[in-house]
């Protein structure tokens, strides 16, 4: 298989995280993302079944984790995927279900990895830049990106040339690739989760892992990660009441 087809495999062979009892979610996911073609459903972890005795004894999490049990159920469910990755030695691409790609994804996607060869661990489509920040490295120097004005959340059009700029930190996973060698890199940096803070060296950052976006942050300075940019996908806020994740965090403090 020559290095062009099996990049654009990892863009057709994509997963969107989706748990079962949110259909609605699933449903505008496809709606929104028609364009994409068949993408495959992978069961979420429900993180209100989730036992996390068993899997602090399995070295899975550690005692000291503070993440809710929604949030603990993304970062498995995404946890799954790279182990999938891993064992099956085939780089893919991975959605949360409040996804909003370009109509152009598939082609601006291929294209993209296909200009770093094998030279990658991770891509991210998007990110959150608003209110949150990207870190950047740009070469000569290294800069913070923030965006402002307001965004359509069901539609997402490209004005501009997209090219993957070197990433060093950046928040949300709700959009991209990792091949084989970035799901080993993260499942060793990433688990077991656990409480810690984690600095953006020369930026004067720390900030407190509370979701594996977060410990994704520590990892990426130290591997091929690219962002996108312009971002060709986007998502709801992460504060966004219709939240499957923060709704479950939230129902597990009231009943604390």
């Amino acid at each position: 298989m020559t290095q062009g087809r099996h990049n654009r495999s990892v863009v057709s062979d994509a997963y969107v995280i989706n748990l079962d009892r949110s259909t609605d979610r699933m449903r505008r996911f496809k709606e929104a993302n028609a364009h994409l073609g068949d993408i495959r459903r992978f069961s979420a972890i429900d993180g209100a079944e989730i036992d996390r005795v068993t899997l602090e004894r399995e070295g899975v999490i550690s005692r000291d984790l503070k993440y809710g049990p929604g949030t603990l159920g993304c970062a498995l469910s995404h946890v799954a995927l790279w182990r999938a990755t891993l064992e099956r030695g085939r780089s893919i691409t991975i959605f949360e279900d409040d996804a909003v790609t370009a109509e152009d994804f598939a082609e601006q996607a291929a294209r993209i990895i296909d200009s770093l060869g094998d030279q990658w661990d991770f891509v991210l489509w998007g990110c959150y830049l608003n209110p949150s920040f990207a870190w950047i490295d740009l070469g000569a120097t290294r800069a913070r990106l923030h965006i402002y004005g307001v965004r359509r959340r069901n539609r997402l059009e490209i004005g501009a040339a997209v090219a993957p700029i070197k990433l060093l930190h950046a928040f949300g996973a709700f959009a991209y690739s990792l091949s084989p060698s970035g799901a080993k890199a993260a499942i060793e940096y990433c688990l077991p989760l656990r409480h810690r803070l984690i600095t953006f060296p020369d930026a004067g950052v720390t900030i407190t892992d509370r979701a594996q976006d977060n410990a994704l942050c520590g990892l990426y300075p130290s591997i091929k990660a690219y962002l996108v940019l312009p971002c060709i996908a986007i998502a709801e806020a992460p504060d966004d009441a219709s939240s499957d994740r923060l709704r479950i965090d939230r129902a597990a403090q009231m009943n604390a």
